[in-house]
């Protein structure tokens, strides 16, 4: 009974004292909030910890990676299978080897989805495309963090702002295995053989604010065996949104400012560079 009430006690004390991945930036007589975020949850991870609405109601103008509302609008159909998909008569027939494509195919087969179908998507989306049906499966079909509150800073007329434009995050999912497709593809394969755990154990640290679980989980194998990916992905990135926050920091507008939580961490991961950059990070708990 006491081996009871011991546990009870630690499980209290460990959720009062929890961190979150939301963190309130100062320097000087100016302050702003950043958040990593979950792109798709279910249903059970709402409500969400309540530091992300402290940081929402706190701020005045909410910052996304892009607007991908735009997506579902007609006029952009073109462009994203422009962007998306190998042009006529080109498909990955021509960037996959014979081993790499035998893999994809028994993948596909043992997925009822037929090769010939989506073999004209580019490595990039057809692996957006093969996570995306695994994470349904998985019931992770609810709004993600950014989709949420996106929505809400619409209904509640907040101001809105985007790190980056929807045309340069399409081009960055369009060509990011460009020269390497057949490494992707494994890599991607490899991926989905573990995507029930592995988005477990990262759903878990993103909750609590671990940065160091989610480095060792999702971001050190992606640097060791996806060096260029990383490099264009989020290294590129992480740089090209420092020089948007840096400006932000210096108004008197408060922000708060969400993206992909794998983008907070490591080296050159925005915490640190905010660090660097003589900012006062603290984490919201």
């Amino acid at each position: 009974m006491l081996n009871k009430y011991i546990l009870v006690f630690i499980l209290l004390y460990s959720s009062l004292y929890a961190k979150s991945s939301v963190w309130k930036v100062s320097k000087d007589s100016n302050h702003f909030y950043i958040a990593g975020t979950i792109h798709a949850l279910s249903k059970a991870d709402y409500d969400l910890p309540k530091e992300y609405e402290e940081a929402y109601n706190n701020s005045s103008v909410i910052v996304f990676e892009a607007d991908t509302n735009k997506l579902s609008q007609e006029s952009f159909s073109y462009l994203i299978n422009t962007k998306t998909r190998y042009k006529k008569n080109d498909s990955l027939d021509n960037y996959l080897d014979n081993d790499t494509k035998e893999k994809l195919k028994k993948y596909l087969s043992a997925k009822d989805i037929i090769y010939k179908n989506i073999k004209n998507l580019k490595p990039g989306i057809l692996s957006i495309y093969l996570t995306s049906l695994e994470l349904k499966k998985l019931k992770l079909t609810a709004l993600g963090v950014d989709a949420y509150y996106s929505l809400k800073a619409k209904e509640d007329n907040k101001k809105i702002k985007y790190l980056e434009s929807i045309y340069k995050q399409l081009d960055f999912l369009s060509s990011m295995s460009k020269g390497y497709e057949n490494e992707f593809v494994n890599y991607t394969l490899k991926d989905l053989e573990n995507i029930k755990k592995q988005f477990f154990l990262m759903k878990k640290a993103w909750r609590v604010g671990d940065m160091v679980e989610l480095k060792r989980i999702s971001l050190d194998p992606w640097v060791k065996d996806f060096p260029l990916l990383y490099e264009n992905l989020l290294i590129k990135r992480n740089k090209a949104w420092m020089k948007k926050i840096l400006k932000m920091s210096k108004t008197k507008e408060i922000e708060f400012i969400l993206f992909g939580a794998l983008h907070l961490v490591g080296e050159e991961g925005i915490l640190n560079k905010l660090k660097n950059k003589g900012f006062t990070l603290s984490q919201l708990k």
